[in-house]
């Protein structure tokens, strides 16, 4: 008895210093931790850093009686090597002169009103009793420029000046323009504008677009410089919105308004996301607003004048409509990038990197079946294969290429998972988007992997389900069962070839070979949560910040720290930095070198998500209910270390400057290319005439394009393209023959051998190996359509008179004397019509969007896919993908006019024809079609192919 009863205290007793024990070393555990977290976050805040935060802030205090103040100006001038900021305050009484803080002299001048020249230096004031228009250089105040314009106006409230059109606007009892001739400097009276003003409500002006507002029984009207009342102007409904609330108003740039508003606070007002953010909240009330410097106002107090620099660093990018929660850039080979933004209610907005315009918007299929399983929280998810898969490694500071491990085909798909599991695939590749299928099978999560040597999508389900799909066919073809917590999402590492699961408080990797879970690590409740490299970002709702470690197969935490002051909400990354933004609106821009943030970015209102949305390394910021681009100037230099010798990357990302073959012209005319009409090219054989083709790159920002004066033979502007003349007829050429014999047949390209460049062999576009038919989101292996062309883009050989024409097929030539390699080039096709009056000087021409106007020629988008392999034609490589070869949208040059079908399948398209049969087939667009020249010179490479001679066959 004696003994159990020992040894059952022996036991407890053991138990117990097992307990205190396992107690003691957690807490040293915990503490070691925090103390860790405290190290890593101090270690990471010593590091110097710039800080940007958009507001404004007091930069100086003058005293004095300056509360009628009626004009504030700052400048500096350069004097004895030495720069020097001055000061000028007019009131009604004096004119004073500060260098910087301290009072240097005054002048005699009673300015009721004053206006200022920034470019020439020069204060425009006005005096009253009478009224006069003084003109004073501030470089000689004491020394007037104009000494006193009479003007036959009273009461005058407000003067402003116009430095590109040289005019002053004068608001009293009546609004008056004046125009000024620096020449022999003189101000005279060019309109009166119609008595409408209504008084007692503060005046203001847009100097950008030179315009002054004025209010008046209607409201707010705005005016130009005739008199002309605008019918539409951005910041009219602002102003009569707000007309109440405020008692001084200023346009600060193209979208931001600053207003005193009556309870003493001065207000930036974003007129496109109708967002007010207070700037200043004052215990006194300012008498008048003034804008000092380009990045400076003051304020007018009693007794004093506050002077504050204003930081407004950001500008609309999608206006207000949708509240983000995910903004991403999805980068494509050799093809224009798109971004996809979406919102709380699970729409999704495909916009251009390079413009920032919207080219589509799908929204979530509203599905009210009742399914057993539970539903996912939140807005929906979706997954966007562009076609093949990217993976990026970093090593230390220098980042490595893009892989690309799946060489890219044609397709664009977009496949959005509703909250009860539903998958719509989108085919992206066409405009509009259309939906191609539909799957029901209570899908979570979707992303893309490889399994078996083979690429599939991956879906996880309601029920832990990993489903594969075929890419092709949409069918599901393997199913895993997982244990364990509901999966949020997946996702997959390819250096291990392992799926990611994401779960609440837990992260898996899942080997699908093995159909087993290979490591697991756990993790506290996260906010937010994104890939890069070998590395997962973790953001918590304390501000911390974790990264876990992918490497061997296995998950490691490997550091944390508390860096933010409120909860993490999203991550970004670029080449060269990475980006992590809070609820609180700041946002800090890191280092991969040394792990630091340098540079602080705070914003004023929260932050919902973020993305780097193109090549030069712009920021998106997503607000509540729109979407800010952030002013490159913050990322203190580092946007520009972009590395354009990186051939794998450019290929990857291509910096924008491929042009999205759905952009729309301009967010005032969204015009697509299903607004005209399309007629395929005749495939059948015509008997034509030669042409000789000239093709030169523009070296600036060319306004006029000019066509060769003589083009006599067909040279080329670039080294890398040979001389090129245009033949006929394949079945009856004879090499011989000279250029006269051969100029009423058909046309190809005959190319000299020994001026043929490699480059011209290097196409590895994958329509080599696949042809894609867009509409139907299909792929056909080109071996089973007996397309004879290898991997190098190379014909195989035969005789020349066994060939016959077809625009789908290559042409057979022999060898010896003329290359191994050939391109063909279809002839002109003119199709029969009735009914048509055509005029021998009018311009024909292929084009996919509106024209920019030219005295004698139109600017055309064409199709480049089987030249040479120049970054520069990629342009058209997107612009006319393989199903659009065969496909060419017409437009008239005339709104009114109707004009020929007159397509030319060759490289670069603009035609100027001098005679045309009478019955041609007539296409014109749309009626509704918008019509704006917005075109960018840029854009393009431009050719001019000049019909030498018609031949006298019918047709």
């Amino acid at each position: 008895m004696t003994t159990s009863i020992q040894l059952f205290f022996q036991r407890n007793f053991c138990e117990l210093k097992l307990n205190r024990f396992l107690r003691y070393t957690l807490k040293a555990k915990i503490m070691t931790y925090e103390q860790a977290e405290l190290r890593q976050a101090s270690k990471i805040n010593s590091f110097e850093h710039t800080t940007f935060k958009l507001g404004a802030d007091p930069v100086r205090e003058i005293e004095g009686p300056y509360s009628a103040a009626t004009g504030v100006i700052e400048f500096s001038i350069d004097e004895d090597e030495t720069k020097k900021e001055m000061i000028i305050i007019t009131t009604p009484g004096d004119f004073f002169r500060f260098e910087s803080n301290e009072y240097k002299d005054r002048f005699f001048y009673k300015f009721i009103a004053t206006a200022y020249s920034r470019d020439r230096n020069y204060i425009f004031g006005v005096v009253e009793n009478p009224s006069k228009i003084v003109v004073i250089d501030l470089s000689e105040v004491g020394h007037p420029v104009l000494s006193g314009h009479p003007i036959a106006q009273n009461n005058i409230k407000s003067i402003f000046y116009f430095e590109n059109s040289k005019m002053l606007i004068v608001v009293g009892d009546s609004v008056r323009c004046y125009g000024v001739n620096y020449d022999t400097f003189s101000i005279y009276l060019d309109k009166i504008f119609a008595d409408e003003l209504l008084h007692g409500y503060p005046i203001t002006a847009d100097f950008e677009s030179e315009a002054v507002y004025l209010p008046t029984r209607d409201g707010y009207s705005a005016y130009d410089l005739n008199g002309i009342r605008a019918r539409k102007s951005p910041f009219l409904d602002s102003l009569n919105h707000f007309a109440e609330d405020f008692y001084d108003c200023m346009i600060y740039d193209s979208e931001h308004l600053l207003m005193l508003h009556n309870n003493l606070s001065l207000y930036l007002l974003n007129i496109k996301t109708k967002k007010n953010i207070e700037l200043i909240h004052s215990n006194e009330k300012a008498n008048k607003l003034f804008k000092a410097d380009t990045t400076r106002i003051a304020l007018s107090f009693e007794g004093k004048i506050t002077f504050y620099e204003l930081s407004v660093f950001w500008k609309t990018w999608i206006a207000a409509g949708i509240n983000p929660v995910s903004i991403i850039r999805y980068n494509k080979l050799d093809s224009a990038a798109r971004i996809l933004t979406q919102g709380q209610n699970s729409t999704v907005i495909f916009t251009s990197p390079r413009d920032g315009l919207e080219i589509a918007k799908i929204e979530s299929p509203n599905e009210f079946i009742d399914v057993s399983a539970r539903s996912s929280p939140g807005p929906t998810q979706y997954f966007y294969d562009r076609g093949f898969f990217i993976y990026k490694s970093y090593l230390g500071a220098q980042s490595t290429h893009a892989y690309r491990v799946k060489y890219t085909t044609q397709r664009d798909r977009f496949f959005m998972i509703s909250k009860e599991g539903f998958i719509t695939i989108y085919n992206t590749n066409i405009w509009p988007f259309k939906e191609i299928a539909w799957k029901n099978v209570g899908a979570v999560s979707m992303s893309i992997c490889k399994y078996e040597k083979t690429w599939y999508y991956i879906v996880s389900t309601l029920k832990n389900e990993l489903l594969l799909m075929n890419t092709h066919n949409f069918e599901f073809v393997h199913k895993f069962e997982v244990t364990g917590p509901p999966i949020l999402k997946i996702d997959y590492y390819f250096p291990t070839n392992l799926v990611l699961l994401v779960r609440e408080q837990e992260l898996t990797f899942y080997d699908l070979k093995k159909d087993w879970p290979i490591s697991r690590t756990t993790v506290c409740k996260f906010t937010c949560m994104k890939m890069n490299a070998d590395l997962i970002y973790l953001g918590f709702s304390s501000g911390a910040i974790e990264r876990i470690s992918m490497n061997n197969r296995s998950l490691r935490s490997k550091e944390k720290a508390k860096v933010h002051d409120a909860p993490v909400t999203d991550f970004a990354f670029s080449d060269t930095f990475w980006v992590s933004a809070a609820a609180d609106g700041s946002i800090y821009v890191w280092n991969y070198t040394i792990n630091a943030i340098f540079t602080r970015i705070i914003l004023p209102v929260p932050i919902r998500c973020l993305s780097v949305i193109n090549g030069h390394k712009s920021v998106a910021v997503g607000i509540e209910n729109a979407v800010m681009l952030l002013d490159k100037k913050v990322f203190s230099g580092q946007s520009d270390k972009i590395k354009k010798s990186d051939k794998i990357h450019k290929s990857v990302d291509s910096h924008d400057t491929i042009k999205d073959r759905f952009v729309p012209i301009s967010s005032d005319d969204p015009i697509r290319p299903s607004d005209y009409v399309v007629y395929p090219l005749s495939s059948k054989t015509q008997t034509e005439f030669p042409i000789s083709i000239n093709t030169f790159r523009p070296s600036t920002f060319p306004h006029e394009v000019h066509p060769p004066k003589s083009p006599k033979i067909a040279k080329s502007a670039r080294t890398n393209r040979p001389k090129v003349d245009l033949f006929g007829d394949s079945d009856r050429l004879s090499f011989g023959d000279n250029m006269n014999d051969n100029s009423k047949l058909d046309f190809h390209e005959i190319t000299n051998a020994e001026q043929m460049n490699s480059d011209l062999y290097n196409n590895n576009d994958l329509s080599n190996t696949y042809n894609y038919d867009y509409e139907n989101d299909t792929e056909v292996d080109s071996n089973e359509t007996g397309d004879s062309r290898s991997n190098s883009g190379k014909y195989t050989n035969g005789g020349a008179s066994s060939q016959k024409i077809d625009f789908n097929k290559p042409m057979n030539i022999p060898t010896g004397l003329y290359p191994k390699t050939h391109r063909m080039i279809t002839s002109p096709l003119i199709t029969d019509a009735s009914g048509f009056s055509y005029n021998h000087d009018d311009d024909v021409f292929v084009n996919t969007q509106p024209y920019t106007p030219m005295d004698r020629e139109m600017k055309a988008f064409a199709n480049d896919a089987d030249s040479d392999s120049d970054d520069e034609d990629q342009f058209f490589k997107s612009k006319f993908p393989a199903k659009l070869r065969s496909t060419m949208y017409i437009e008239s040059k005339q709104p009114k006019k109707t004009i020929p079908y007159f397509a030319i399948s060759t490289d670069l398209y603009t035609t100027t024809v001098p005679k045309l049969p009478p019955r041609v087939s007539l296409v014109v667009p749309k009626a509704e079609t918008p019509r704006k020249p917005h075109l960018n010179d840029t854009d393009m490479f431009y050719a001019h192919l000049y019909l030498k001679r018609l031949s006298q066959a019918k047709m």
